[in-house]
């Protein structure tokens, strides 16, 4: 029986991510160029490749299962939407979080600008939080052999096991 739960839970996992997958992205990887994304790659090696356009990192952050919230902290990656503070409405805006108030509530952002030809870091002070800028947080990769053997599998490494495909699906006893 549970095989078989295993492999309907599996094959949902499959129908929602190719059903709500967007167009586009994790279709875009490393451009080797000046657009804003190459910034951000050149900076947070942790960033899988694939993320999509700039305004697909929110949906490819989910995917990728990096943490995200719209608190700011230095080291983020800031992700604007909707041609937020004048940047690309099409294509979004991401870039390095340099600096953030004590409250959080402002931040500055370092970065390229794609619609430059030249690799001129740009640099915004005093940006205000909005509901159209979202903060992807560095990654602590979790060492699983800290687990105690009664708790093993821990109960969210059963879920990237079952979404990296490493549980066995068996429909027969």
């Amino acid at each position: 029986m549970r095989e078989v739960s295993r492999c309907v839970a599996l094959l949902i996992l499959i129908i929602t991510t190719v059903l709500f997958l967007p167009a586009g992205a994790l279709a875009e990887n490393r451009v080797d160029g000046c657009q804003c994304t190459d910034y951000v790659y050149s900076q947070r090696p942790d960033i899988p490749t694939g993320m999509g356009h700039a305004k697909d990192w929110l949906y490819s952050s989910r995917v990728h299962r990096l943490p995200y919230d719209q608190v700011p902290q230095v080291g983020d990656v800031a992700v604007i939407l909707h041609g937020e503070f004048g940047f690309n409405a099409e294509f979004g805006h991401v870039a390095m979080v340099i600096d953030v108030n004590a409250s959080r509530s402002e931040f500055s952002i370092a970065g390229w600008d794609g619609l430059k030809n030249d690799c001129q870091l740009q640099i915004f002070h005093n940006l205000p939080v909005t509901n159209n800028t979202y903060f992807i947080h560095q990654t602590i990769k979790d060492d699983l052999s800290n687990i105690p053997p009664s708790d093993w599998p821990h109960r969210d490494q059963i879920l990237i096991n079952l979404a990296l495909f490493e549980y066995p699906i068996n429909l027969r006893r």
